[in-house]
């Protein structure tokens, strides 16, 4: 093993100190380093837990603001929105339907906070693939869990721009019925 030595010090000394430090333990660059390890892992650990614990808090925190700014009566809100979500978008395959029942200001509405969705998600991915390129080589498991969180949002992303592209669909079918109207 190798052992470092302070500089200007004489050898007789450094043995001197070796002993009264319990044989040198101490001064191991093994020991140094895996004190580090240690150290290193511990501290990711402790972040990974921060970083968890914060996006529970932020869930519950929508949550909370979700139920409370929502409907009043939970009863009501799922009978105006058959098959629909908390945020009226409908999970349901066949979307036509209910779109050729909307006003055209209620589809331009709706075209507008999607393509703001669409801004956010892209936002997110960016900034978690940067978060991804640090921590890959630094530590795996933090960089795991990051990189599900961006498979995530590229889903979500997929789904948002399937929505925008039915939306402007119908839209164009609107003009073009509109068109065919005048003659």
């Amino acid at each position: 093993t190798a052992r470092v030595y302070p500089v200007g010090k004489s050898l007789d000394w450094c043995m001197e100190r070796r002993e009264q430090l319990g044989g040198g333990g101490v001064l191991d660059v093994e020991t140094i380093v895996k004190k580090e390890a240690k150290e290193a892992e511990r501290k990711s650990k402790k972040r990974a837990d921060d970083e968890q614990r914060r996006d529970n808090s932020a869930k519950s925190l929508f949550d909370f603001i979700n139920v409370r700014l929502g409907a009043p009566d939970k009863d009501l809100s799922k009978s105006n929105n058959p098959g629909g979500s908390k945020n009226g978008f409908s999970n349901n395959k066949n979307k036509s339907g209910q779109l050729k029942e909307e006003s055209n200001g209620k589809l331009k509405i709706r075209q507008f906070q999607i393509g703001e969705q669409i801004a956010k998600v892209e936002k997110d991915i960016r900034s978690l693939k940067e978060s991804h390129s640090r921590h890959k080589d630094k530590d795996l498991r933090t960089a795991a869990g990051i990189k599900n969180k961006m498979d995530e949002k590229m889903s979500e992303l997929k789904r948002l721009q399937t929505r925008d592209k039915s939306l402007k669909l119908e839209e164009g079918n609107r003009k073009s019925k509109s068109k065919l109207t005048i003659f």
